[in-house]
């Protein structure tokens, strides 16, 4: 099946990370937020945790990292939480706008 997008005057052949992204936005999801099979204490923040620090003044509690969409209650990761640790877990590479856009997310919250 294929699935069509307008681009300016014409009708083109959706990418495939466009119909996931349409697929996600359809279901009230974005990619950030569904969960990976990373278990959080697998992984260490300290940049993540001194940044916070640095900023608010305010050590970054447990329960911040579910409050901040970076894993569930279960202690799995989201897919942000993966771009936020300290080690490289992500296994492809993502533009630099996309990885400024979670860091807004995560640090406009704390203004």
């Amino acid at each position: 099946m294929e699935a069509y997008i307008r681009v300016g005057n014409e009708s083109i052949v959706a990418p495939d990370y466009v119909v996931n992204e349409l697929i996600l936005k359809g279901t009230n999801r974005s990619f950030d937020a569904l969960v990976t099979d990373a278990k959080k204490s697998d992984y260490s923040f300290t940049l993540l945790e001194a940044t916070y620090l640095e900023r608010t003044g305010l050590h970054f509690e447990p329960s911040d990292y579910i409050s901040f969409g970076l894993a569930n209650k279960d202690g799995f990761l989201t897919n942000a939480g993966k771009l936020l640790a300290d080690q490289h877990i992500v296994q492809r590479n993502y533009d630099t706008e996309y990885i400024t856009f979670l860091e807004y997310r995560v640090f406009s919250r704390i203004n």
